[in-house]
């Protein structure tokens, strides 16, 4: 006997990788701003740009974080309607035919049951 279930995937961006993207951008940029400035004499540019790159990850990852939440709170993109079978004697569990619109299947999407 097959119990059949209609599940709703929703694929969500990863916010590692938002967050990380955005902190190196921070960096370049506090870098690339910290280079038009001249140098102090008693710190050299090494610093400046370490301290300062500082400033730029924090500020870049924050911005990261925040553009995630945009584009996450807007859930319903990437997400389909799946049916699921499930066999309860052997545990086996599959997608079963449907419409697998959001990438079911695809090797860990980032299905979600409701």
């Amino acid at each position: 006997m097959t119990e059949q279930q209609t599940v709703t995937v929703r694929r969500a961006p990863k916010v590692g990788a938002f967050i990380s993207t955005f902190a190196a951008l921070g960096f370049v940029v506090s870098t690339i701003i910290t280079l038009f400035f001249p140098a102090n004499g008693e710190v050299g540019i090494g610093e400046t740009i370490g301290y300062m790159s500082v400033y730029g990850i924090g500020i870049g990852a924050t911005v990261g974080a925040l553009i995630f939440l945009l584009i996450d709170s807007r859930g319903t993109v990437g997400s389909g309607v799946a049916e699921f079978s499930a066999s309860p004697a052997t545990g086996d569990a599959g997608a079963g035919v449907g419409d697998a619109g959001a990438g079911v299947g695809d090797g860990g999407s980032g299905a979600s049951a409701s």
